[in-house]
């Protein structure tokens, strides 16, 4: 199967999205972390917190 792109457009495309997101890039990656250690340490509690974290990604 021929892709509609080139691997070198792919890893343009790449470069320009990370570029673009750069700052956000760092507090989204907290907030992961931040649902991984609730879901770890409070289980109980876990299911609220990692659905608020998810509803914000979505807005």
């Amino acid at each position: 199967m021929k892709l509609p792109f080139t691997q070198a457009r792919f890893f343009e495309v790449l470069a320009v999205y990370n570029q673009a997101v750069w700052p956000l890039q760092m507090v989204l990656n907290a907030a992961a972390f931040a649902m991984v250690a609730v879901v770890i340490l409070a289980p109980r509690k876990a299911g609220r917190w990692v659905s608020l974290g998810l509803a914000l990604l979505r807005s």
